[in-house]
């Protein structure tokens, strides 16, 4: 891809690209990126959907990372160019104009898509959820700012599991180990059998918070392998601790040995 057609896609200029639109799979950038990553990468959001109406495959092409324009647009919290994605992938499953396999769509095959690391764009939304600080009276407390909107992926798939990556992190048990609680009731209300399983033998139970959080109930009535026992004090305890400490995996590998012991 030479810097002119770069240029033209980042900016939005749809004109240059319909002059090679038989041609727009061959052209890529150096780390593979198609016209259709690059409009979504910088939110020209009607650009990729003049792309995908002159080539539809680009949707699920991926780069050099295995990285679909989804995984961009999540990446860089372009919400537009997300839900145009999920809107155009659903609009050829309901054509049926694409062969896939027996029971799978096209919106299922770019969500359930996975990146070099493992990574669903699921995976992605959990870990770039933001913290935004806001100012009461004396008091500062950070509100969770999803980037993008997580329901908005968890809706169009439900009965998916998302499975872990290859850190053995499922977006449950990322969700938790980060303490975006919003994030884990929404994975609990919405996916019917959600995988919540983390490196080492734990669970998303084992490192999220119990007190003052409904996330946590929904995880313990939703025990999958963790311990039952582990009860609110030793949670609360744990979380002192990180909060003293500032290394999660430390206290908790102080907490299980202890409890062991019991």
């Amino acid at each position: 891809m030479d810097s002119k057609l770069y240029n033209a896609t980042m900016e939005g200029n749809i004109n240059i690209l319909k002059l090679i639109a038989e041609h727009l799979n061959l052209q890529l950038t150096p780390n593979k990126n198609t016209v259709l990553h690059i409009a979504a990468l910088f939110g020209q959001t009607e650009c990729a959907k003049d792309i995908l109406k002159m080539n539809s495959s680009l949707l699920c092409q991926t780069n050099v990372k295995g990285g679909t324009a989804l995984h961009l647009a999540v990446r860089e919290g372009q919400q537009d160019s997300v839900d145009a994605l999920i809107k155009y992938a659903k609009k050829l499953d309901a054509e049926g104009s694409v062969e896939l396999e027996s029971g799978s769509t096209m919106t299922k095959k770019m969500l359930r898509a996975t990146n070099e690391d493992g990574n669903t764009t699921l995976h992605n939304v959990v870990r770039l959820y933001s913290h935004r600080i806001k100012l009461h009276r004396f008091k500062t407390f950070a509100v969770l700012v999803p980037k993008p909107n997580s329901i908005r992926l968890l809706a169009e798939d439900p009965e998916y599991t998302y499975r872990a990556n290859n850190a053995g992190e499922t977006p449950l048990y990322i969700a938790a180990k980060r303490r975006h609680h919003q994030v884990v009731s929404q994975i609990l209300k919405t996916c019917t059998a959600p995988a919540y399983g983390g490196p080492g033998g734990r669970t998303a139970l084992h490192v999220t918070v119990i007190s003052n959080n409904e996330g946590p109930d929904h995880l313990a009535g939703h025990d999958n392998g963790g311990s039952g026992r582990w009860s609110r004090w030793w949670w609360r305890w744990y979380w002192a601790s990180v909060d003293c400490c500032g290394d999660g995996d430390d206290v908790m590998e102080v907490v299980t040995t202890t409890y062991k012991r019991d």
